[in-house]
């Protein structure tokens, strides 16, 4: 799974709003990204404490996207060397790295511990922290509610 967490980058010469990032990553980069043979999903979510798109002390970087894949061998490969981070949807150089901080992470699939489904014993959205289930042995990636931090998706 490639795991990234990110802010629009706080300098007073950064023009790019919240909605242009939003467009950007929504239209053009994770419609990129979805196309690749290795991640055909892609989950995005701010996090809810989010009190500015820049980042602050408590939430330095609001954005989540995580992408499932069967192999993380898939992240050595072209196909995803050759993913777009330039962007005419981007102000400035049209560099996404220019006017966007990342904090990337890769995990391997190590197994699960049952499967979420529905409600559990009433606890549904009362905070209580769950996992996100990832099947492995197929196309099928659910989310049952992770913490209160990532409960809310963005598009």
């Amino acid at each position: 799974m490639l795991w990234v967490t990110a802010n629009i980058t706080d300098s007073p010469t950064n023009t790019l709003t919240e909605e242009q990032y939003m467009r950007w990553y929504d239209d053009d980069h994770i419609a990129e990204i979805i196309q690749t043979s290795g991640m055909p999903n892609a989950f995005r979510y701010y996090d809810v404490d989010k009190a500015s798109p820049r980042g602050t002390q408590q939430c330095p970087k609001p954005f989540l996207a995580f992408y499932p894949m069967a192999d993380v061998a898939f992240l050595t490969g072209p196909e995803f060397r050759n993913i777009k981070v330039h962007s005419d949807l981007l102000p400035g150089t049209g560099l996404c790295y220019d006017v966007a901080e990342t904090d990337v992470a890769y995990f391997s699939f190590i197994g699960q511990s049952g499967m979420l489904s529905g409600t559990q014993g009433g606890t549904e959205g009362k905070g209580e922290k769950k996992k996100v289930v990832f099947d492995g042995g197929t196309d099928e990636y659910r989310l049952g509610p992770v913490s209160r931090r990532f409960c809310d998706r963005t598009g």
